[in-house]
């Protein structure tokens, strides 16, 4: 991941903590899908993070931004973002298949009439 993604990650996280104190208590399956919701987040490219061992660029970026990292908040933080980032890939790749698939049938419809 970029240092600049990063970067965008903390500044996110910090925001979104601010107004949402308490929302990592719900669990990481709601915060991954409050974040996907926001369009701020899914802007971030997060695919990076999961490329890092052990998920260690999202435990130094959600570590950064909490007053006692290391405590639950932190490691539903970290799984949040793992999870949204996954979905966010996964939701990715299938537009990229939709698009191909409608673009396969666009130049089938005109090499079938011509």
């Amino acid at each position: 991941m970029k240092p600049d993604e990063a970067a965008k990650l903390q500044t996110y996280l910090q925001r979104w903590r601010a107004v949402n104190p308490y929302r990592w208590q719900q669990g990481a399956q709601v915060v991954a899908d409050d974040l996907l919701q926001d369009v701020a987040f899914t802007d971030i490219r997060i695919a990076g993070l999961l490329e890092s061992p052990g998920g260690a660029t999202i435990t130094q970026v959600v570590e950064s931004v909490l007053p006692f990292p290391g405590n639950a908040e932190a490691a539903v933080m970290i799984e949040a973002i793992e999870i949204a980032a996954k979905q966010q890939t996964s939701g990715q790749l299938v537009g990229a298949l939709v698009i191909g698939a409608l673009v396969a049938l666009i130049l089938w419809g005109l090499f079938r009439e011509g």
